[in-house]
């Protein structure tokens, strides 16, 4: 993983494919969950509106999602960030 900021005051952020998907089922379990259940609740409805945008972000680039292999594609996915 790796970000930029541009000359037009942007922010890049490049993840690897696994990161995406591993980072993408966090972000929707904690927005399926309720942030309550996170360790460090969101201190403003912006920081909520942020993970909303991030995550629906990543729904059209990961193709694996909506299948019936869902879970075990994101196992996979974990286990290839964790032990590269």
């Amino acid at each position: 993983m790796d970000a930029e900021r541009t000359a037009a005051k942007q922010v890049t952020v490049r993840l690897r494919y696994e990161e995406a998907v591993v980072l993408s089922d966090m972000l929707s379990r904690w927005e399926r969950d309720g942030s309550t259940q996170v360790r460090q609740p969101f201190q403003d409805a912006a920081e909520q509106m942020l993970i909303w945008d991030l995550t629906a972000s990543f729904e059209p680039l990961i193709d694996e999602v909506p299948s019936s292999r869902c879970i075990e594609f994101v196992e996979q996915a974990r286990n290839r960030v964790r032990d590269p």
